[in-house]
C-alpha cells in the first residue's frame, strides 16, 4: 500500500495529557496534518505494518448467495496472507443499481463472533439493516472468532512486533481492499462501524486508512479507558497516546461517537467530547463530529444501531439529517447459514497457524528489509526517511531539548521524565562511556583507574551509569482518570503503556549527550550498555557526537533471549535492528567491535551511500 508518504519527524510532548496534545494539534490545519502523520505511523509502527508491506492483488471467493426479499447474503473468504483466510459475510441491498456506498462491520468480544444476534447487540441485524438502506456490507471475523480460528487470539512476537491488534488491522485494510474492488461499490464512499473490540478496530482503521470516509466506533472510545484484550493492546502502542486522539485521527472526515451510560464510556460526552468536537470546529467542519449516548448496558443495540444508521445515511448517500433511521423488524441468518465452511465449501486443509504464520511475517519482515536497504544516496535518504520515525516510536525516546534539561554540573534531569542521571566526572574530558550498573561495580567501581572503561580503549572522560528504573507514570493519559477498568487494562498490558527499561536507558543516554555532547565527543560502551549505545547513537543530531565506539562482542540480536527481561524492546527486529540503528549513525564515524554474529554488509553500503566508507570501522 503506498498511499502513505513518509512522515515528518515525530514532535512528540512527553507528559503532556491527550487534550493537551490535542489542542496544540487544533491550532492549524497544518498542525493537525503533522499530528495526524504522526499518529498513523506510531499506530503502524506499533502494530508491525510499518514500512508499509506491499499488498497483493485481492484474492477473495463470494459464494453461498442466498435472496431474501429486500436483500441477498454471500459467504465470503479474503486470503490477507498467504494461507490466512478472512471470512465473512456480503450483504447487498435487492433492486439497487449503479456504485453504492460500502460498510465495514465489525464485531466485539462476542462469545460467537459475527454471529451474534441478541438484544444488546445483532451482527447479521446490523449488517442486513444497512443493506436494506442500500449499502453494501461486509462484515467478518475476529482472529479466533467465528470461522477463523486457524490463528488463535493471543497470536504475537514482541521483538518482531507481531500482535493480534496488527493482524486484525492488516485484515480491515485488506477488508477495504476487497471492498472497493467490488463492481457494485463506490471506493470514495466507505463507512466503517463496530462495537466494544470492534470499535477499536473500527477507530485505528480511521486513523490510518484514509480511505475509511465516515467513521462510528460503538461503546468504546473514552479518555479513561484504552481496550482489556490483547487485541487492543499492541506494545508501545499508547505511549503519550490516547485512545480519543486517535479517533479524532479521522478529521476532518466524519465521527460518530455512541456512547452509553452502562459502561466505561458514560463520561465521554461531558468529559471527552468537547476537546473533540474543537478539534473539528478549528478544522472548519463542525458538524462532522458528533456524540450521542444511550441509557443501557455495554450495546450495539437497536437504539444505538438506528442513530448510526442516520449518520451513515446523512454523510454516504446525502441523505437528510436525522437523529435516526428506524430499523423495520427483521430474522437474522442462522449460523450454520451464515458459517462460511459447509459441504460444499469445506474449511481447507493446510491453513497456516501461529507458528507457520510468525514464520512466514518474519521472512517477510526479511525480505522486506533487504530491499530498502541503501545502496546509493537516493534509497538512503529513503530509508532515513522510513527508519526514523520507526527507531523514536520503537525506542519510546526523543533527543532532548535544550529546555528539557535541568543541570547543575554533573547532574543532569530530563525534566520531561523521573529520575537524575547517574554520571561519574573523571576530570570532564570529551568522553563519554556508557557502562551498566553491574559493569560499574565490578570494573570502575571508584573510577581509580581511568584507562578501566568499558571498551578499554579512550581514557579519562564522564562515565554514565545506567541504572535499573522505577517504573514510570503511564503514559497515555490524564493522571486524574484512573477508572477501575484504566487500572485493571493498563496493569494487564504494561508494555502498552509504559516505556521499557531498555527503553529508558536510551533516553538517558540521550539525555546525556544533549548535556554535554558536541562535535568532539567520544561516545563508547560495550554489552548490554553497547546496545543501548548504538541504539541512542540513531537518535543523535550529527553536531552532538564526534565518534561512537561499541562492543557487541558475544551479542547476538536473534538469539531466543537477546531482546527479553531489561533488554526487552518491542519491534525492534521488524524495523531492522542494530543494523537499521547503525545505518542511521551514517556519516557519522562509527567504531563497531565484536559484530560477528551480524550481517553488517547493508551498513557498509549505506556508509559508502553516504560517501563516508571510512568513517566506519568493523572488526570482529
Amino acid at each position: 500500500m503506498n498511499w502513505i508518504l513518509p512522515p515528518p519527524p515525530p514532535v512528540a510532548h512527553p507528559g503532556a495529557t491527550w487534550m493537551e496534545r490535542m489542542e496544540r494539534a487544533s491550532r492549524s490545519k497544518a498542525d493537525w496534518e503533522a499530528r495526524c502523520a504522526q499518529i498513523r505511523v506510531q499506530i503502524l509502527t506499533t502494530a508491525g505494518l510499518w514500512p508499509e508491506f506491499e499488498a497483493p492483488p485481492v484474492k477473495a471467493k463470494v459464494y453461498g448467495r442466498v435472496e431474501k426479499d429486500d436483500y441477498s447474503v454471500e459467504k465470503v473468504t479474503v486470503e490477507t496472507w498467504p494461507g490466512f483466510l478472512l471470512t465473512g459475510n456480503l450483504y447487498r441491498p435487492s433492486g439497487k443499481k449503479g456504485r453504492l456506498p460500502g460498510i465495514l462491520s465489525l464485531h466485539g468480544h462476542w462469545e460467537v463472533g459475527r454471529f451474534a444476534d441478541e438484544e444488546k447487540g445483532s451482527q447479521p441485524g446490523r449488517a442486513l439493516g444497512l443493506a436494506r438502506m442500500g449499502f453494501v456490507v461486509f462484515t467478518y471475523d475476529m482472529v479466533g472468532y467465528g470461522d477463523l480460528t486457524q490463528v488463535s487470539h493471543k497470536f504475537g512476537d514482541v521483538p518482531w512486533g507481531l500482535s493480534v491488534l496488527g493482524l486484525q488491522l492488516w485484515n480491515s485494510m485488506r477488508a477495504i481492499d476487497f471492498l472497493a474492488s467490488l463492481p457494485d461499490v463506490d471506493p470514495a464512499r466507505i463507512g466503517v462501524t463496530g462495537e466494544s473490540g470492534g470499535g477499536t478496530q473500527t477507530f485505528m482503521l480511521g486513523a490510518v486508512d484514509p480511505r475509511v470516509a465516515v467513521s462510528i466506533p460503538v461503546n468504546m472510545v473514552t479518555g479513561g479507558c484504552q481496550g482489556g484484550c490483547l487485541c487492543e493492546n499492541a506494545p508501545l502502542m499508547r505511549l503519550d497516546l490516547n485512545n480519543m486522539e486517535i479517533a479524532a485521527a479521522v478529521a476532518p472526515r466524519p465521527l460518530m461517537l455512541i456512547t452509553c451510560t452502562g459502561d466505561w464510556t458514560a463520561d465521554v460526552p461531558k468529559r471527552d467530547a468537547p476537546a473533540v468536537q474543537k478539534a473539528y470546529a478549528a478544522l472548519g467542519v463542525p458538524k462532522r463530529f458528533r456524540v450521542v449516548q444511550v441509557d443501557a448496558d455495554h450495546n450495539y443495540n437497536k437504539d444505538s444501531r438506528e442513530m448510526a444508521y442516520a449518520w451513515l445515511a446523512q454523510w454516504l448517500e446525502g441523505a437528510p439529517k436525522a437523529d435516526r433511521v428506524a430499523e423495520a423488524p427483521f430474522k437474522a441468518g442462522t449460523r450454520e447459514e451464515l458459517t462460511a465452511w459447509d459441504r460444499e465449501h469445506p474449511k481447507p486443509a493446510g491453513l497456516i497457524d501461529d507458528a507457520g504464520l510468525d514464520r512466514y511475517l518474519r521472512g517477510r519482515i526479511g525480505a522486506q528489509l533487504s530491499s530498502l536497504w541503501p545502496v546509493d544516496a537516493a534509497s538512503l535518504e529513503r530509508f532515513r526517511g522510513l527508519m526514523l520515525p520507526a527507531m523514536r516510536y520503537t525506542l519510546a525516546a526523543r533527543f532532548p531539548l535544550d529546555a528539557d534539561i535541568e543541570r547543575d554540573g554533573a547532574k543532569v534531569r530530563y525534566k520531561l521524565l523521573p529520575g537524575e542521571l547517574d554520571i561519574r566526572d573523571d576530570d570532564g574530558e570529551k568522553v563519554l562511556t556508557v557502562v551498566t550498573a553491574e559493569d560499574a561495580r565490578r570494573r570502575v567501581p571508584a573510577l581509580g583507574n581511568p584507562d578501566d572503561r568499558s571498551s578499554g580503549r579512550t581514557g579519562k572522560g564522564r562515565v554514565l551509569v545506567l541504572g535499573h528504573h522505577h517504573r514510570e507514570a503511564p503514559c497515555n493519559t490524564d493522571a486524574d482518570t484512573k477508572t477501575e477498568e484504566w487500572i485493571r487494562w493498563r496493569e494487564s498490558h504494561p508494555l502498552t503503556y509504559y516505556r521499557t527499561e531498555m527503553a529508558r536507558q536510551v533516553q538517558d543516554i540521550l539525555t546525556a549527550v544533549a548535556a554535554f555532547g558536541g562535535k568532539d565527543l567520544v561516545l563508547e560502551g560495550s554489552g548490554d550498555a553497547g546496545v543501548a549505545v548504538l541504539l541512542a547513537r540513531s537518535l543523535i543530531p550529527a553536531d552532538k557526537v564526534g565518534k561512537t565506539v561499541v562492543d557487541l562482542t558475544a551479542f547476538d540480536e536473534l538469539g531466543p533471549d537477546a531482546w527479553t527481561g531489561e533488554r526487552t524492546l518491542p519491534g525492534i527486529l521488524r524495523i531492522g535492528g542494530l543494523r537499521t540503528a547503525a545505518i542511521l549513525c551514517a556519516p557519522g564515524e562509527l567504531e563497531l567491535k565484536g559484530a560477528w554474529k551480524m550481517d553488517f554488509a547493508p551498513v557498509r553500503a549505506a556508509y559508502r551511500a553516504a560517501g563516508r566508507e571510512k568513517a566506519l570501522t568493523a572488526t570482529q
